[in-house]
């Protein structure tokens, strides 16, 4: 296996498959003069058409000299890495391989959904996975703590290949996880696909931010929001967004889950209400409000953590206090055609003031 891979390096090399099996047929090095270049030695021992195509490959002093030009700035090869330019396929159309890094299952459905409409090649990867670089060996006791020196020993352990996965990277749901390549300066075009979890997991908030301000001018990092809300939220820490690579683009609500059965007649004439966001505002206001005015019995506590948005579409509505602006399960609701039994805007004001309302991953 190893020769036949060898084969095939030589014959990619050298440009021909009769100039390759020249070489294992006859030995040029002994048949040509010494004192001839050894691109000229080599073309002594291949048919002429061949030669036209091997000529002057290599040694070549105009080629090498403009490599040297390029190349003899950097001093330090042992960790040197560099990425693919994709400039002249960017401009003449041609497709792009993208890589999303994502925590969130519906982040990714909803990623996967625009890929396949755009048929875009993409891959996804899970930043959970990145926690063993750093496990037991820093700070870090679970996989969402960021800092500084965690960030820097992924880039070290695996952030040049995470750099060059792709053409394009996309990081969604937690925006930490961007740090590594963001603190080793990754070249590779970036977006940061903001969602909520813009500062979970980050332990030393004061440098994240500065990074994070940083990156903001760096030509090839963008920012897409998914509700105008988050790029207020990261004016508001000192984050000033480019306008020119500021987006926002709103989820489609996809949902890759198995589709679930029919519920009951019973069950499509009640509202319902999500039980397993007993940690926000369904479980502190709507939980007592239902159980003060003796609604309980009309109301189905819905318990599944991964809750298919076609059962919540079924119901006659659904009582909801948005624990955030991006409730990824509010777009696929609604994408499926579910009815939101909501707060106005003035009435959830008055909630937020009166009774403290727990809003999801706001840290600062």
């Amino acid at each position: 296996m190893i020769a036949i891979c060898l084969y095939s390096v030589l014959v990619l090399a050298l440009g021909s498959s009769r100039g390759a099996l020249a070489i294992t047929t006859q030995p040029w090095a002994e048949a040509a003069p010494a004192d001839l270049p050894d691109y000229r030695r080599y073309v002594q021992n291949v048919p002429a058409d061949t030669a036209a195509e091997v000529k002057g490959r290599w040694p070549d002093p105009a080629a090498n000299a403009e490599l040297s030009k390029k190349y003899e700035p950097i001093l330090e090869w042992f960790g040197f890495s560099q990425r693919y330019d994709i400039s002249q396929e960017c401009r003449a159309g041609h497709k792009l391989r993208w890589a999303y890094f994502s925590r969130s299952a519906e982040a990714t459905w909803d990623f996967i959904a625009i890929s396949h409409h755009l048929d875009v090649p993409h891959t996804i990867l899970q930043p959970r996975l990145f926690y063993d670089l750093v496990r037991n060996t820093t700070e870090a006791t679970d996989a969402y703590m960021s800092t500084a020196n965690i960030a820097f020993l992924k880039w070290r352990g695996l952030g040049h290949m995470i750099c060059h996965v792709a053409d394009i990277l996309v990081f969604g749901d937690v925006t930490a996880d961007a740090r590594p390549v963001l603190q080793g300066n990754c070249t590779t075009p970036i977006i940061l696909h903001v969602h909520t979890r813009f500062t979970v997991g980050v332990m030393d908030m004061d440098a994240y931010l500065e990074l994070m301000a940083d990156a903001a001018t760096r030509p090839w990092v963008w920012f897409v929001a998914s509700n105008p809300y988050e790029l207020r939220h990261l004016e508001s820490m000192g984050i000033p967004l480019p306008p020119s690579r500021t987006l926002l683009l709103r989820p489609v609500g996809a949902c890759l889950l198995p589709q679930p059965p029919p519920v009951t007649p019973q069950q499509a004439f009640r509202l319902a209400m999500l039980a397993n966001h007993k940690q926000g505002a369904d479980g502190s206001l709507v939980d007592a409000w239902l159980a003060r005015t003796q609604l309980v019995r009309r109301v189905d506590m819905l318990t599944d953590p991964a809750i298919h948005p076609a059962v919540l579409a079924q119901r006659r509505g659904v009582l909801h206090v948005p624990f955030h602006p991006a409730a990824m399960l509010m777009y696929a609701g609604m994408a499926a055609g579910t009815v939101f039994v909501l707060p106005s805007p003035d009435f959830f004001l008055q909630l937020v003031a009166d009774h403290a309302v727990p809003f999801c991953c706001r840290s600062c």
